[in-house]
């Protein structure tokens, strides 16, 4: 026989809930409010998807992913020919 009711399963959603959130909050030092409010956000605008389950994912559509492609790893790769030629810079001056 199970022991759980209704009211204890609703309180342990209650509870992984609000852990996943409080612990992005304590990580980012944002308040749970914003964090939820933010999470909501990037879920509609297709960032990340959410579940109770497995809690917040990177999870980009097609569109999203191909900005971050186009545009940051971009520039990634010229700050890392910057630093590859100030690296040049400091050792072929000595």
């Amino acid at each position: 026989m199970n022991s759980m009711t209704p009211s204890s399963v609703c309180s342990m959603l209650f509870f992984a809930l609000f852990s996943i959130d409080f612990t992005i909050s304590e990580l980012t030092s944002l308040s749970i409010e914003t964090v939820r409010r933010q999470v909501k956000k990037l879920e509609e605008n297709n960032w990340v998807s959410y579940s109770k389950k497995e809690g917040v994912k990177y999870n980009p559509n097609e569109e999203n992913n191909n900005f971050l492609a186009g545009n940051f790893n971009v520039m990634e790769v010229e700050g890392l020919g910057q630093l590859l030629d100030v690296i040049e810079k400091k050792t072929t001056s000595k």
